[in-house]
């Protein structure tokens, strides 16, 4: 970005003119600033390392949510050393006119687990600092 700027969108811009751009013409501007990577192969910590600097903290990717079952509807948030949890329910996104979104919170938790290990419960899991917000169309 040209000094001076930052990247800073609201739900509704990432959504409609990042999100949706990417979904329906497989690109976008500035495809330097949010970046294509599974964030579920990685431990929380090091995200930074894939992520644009915008100098706050913030990053931005775009990610394929794989099932934690075949056939069913629930998403994998299980990473290397611990796993993604919902914190609030999931939210709208919506324009003046309809719904075109969902944004849902997620929290961080670590885990002294082996990744082959199914948690009953997300159990023992200790939450960190790190939040995630997850938009889908």
């Amino acid at each position: 970005l040209p000094a001076g700027y930052r990247f800073y969108p609201t739900d509704e811009e990432l959504l409609f003119y990042y999100l949706y751009e990417r979904k329906s013409k497989g690109c976008i501007k500035y495809s330097n600033i949010i970046r294509d990577l599974d964030v579920y192969n990685y431990p929380s910590e090091q995200l930074r390392n894939f992520a644009y600097d915008n100098g706050d903290n913030r990053m931005y990717f775009f990610a394929s949510l794989n099932k934690k079952y075949e056939n069913g509807l629930r998403a994998n948030r299980r990473v290397p050393g611990g796993y993604w949890k919902a914190s609030q329910k999931s939210q709208d996104v919506k324009d003046r006119y309809r719904n075109r979104g969902t944004k849902i919170s997620l929290a961080y938790y670590m885990d002294n687990y082996n990744d082959d290990v199914q948690l009953h419960k997300d159990a023992n899991g200790e939450k960190t600092n790190w939040l995630m917000k997850e938009y889908r169309l």
